[in-house]
């Protein structure tokens, strides 16, 4: 019994650690869906498992967000940062692409991409 709650205890803490940058990235994703939810009425747990479908990655044997995620006209790609994400965009943009899924919540550009002042701004997981 003692062990078994010891591995819980572990695994709870090993849940909760940070791995480095990537961490901090992934808890923009979750920092978003937890205040969209509150926000909009939304059990938190659904936008959280949204974000993790859309554009979850393993990274420490765990699955996590990636808010610097592109889905271009059905390939999908991660990036390392905002900037290159938006670069990529960019480029295809202005290639004529307009059928596009981006950030946490992979939202579609083609659909609501009015909604957002910039590709920038609908980026910006906050």
């Amino acid at each position: 019994a003692f062990a078994s709650l010891l591995r819980r205890i572990l695994c709870a803490w090993l849940l909760s650690c940070s791995y480095g940058p990537a961490a901090s990235e992934a808890a923009r994703c979750d920092s978003a869906a937890r205040t969209a939810a509150a926000a909009e009425g939304v059990p938190a747990e659904v936008l959280l498992a949204i974000t993790r479908v859309e554009t979850g990655r393993r990274q420490a044997g765990i699955l996590t967000p990636w808010p610097w995620t592109v889905n271009m006209e059905g390939e999908g790609r991660w990036f390392p940062d905002r900037a290159s994400m938006l670069d990529y965009v960019a480029h295809h943009v202005s290639r004529g692409a307009t059928s596009f899924d981006l950030g946490c919540f992979q939202i579609n550009h083609r659909w609501h991409g009015d909604a957002f002042r910039s590709l920038d701004d609908m980026a910006d997981p906050e």
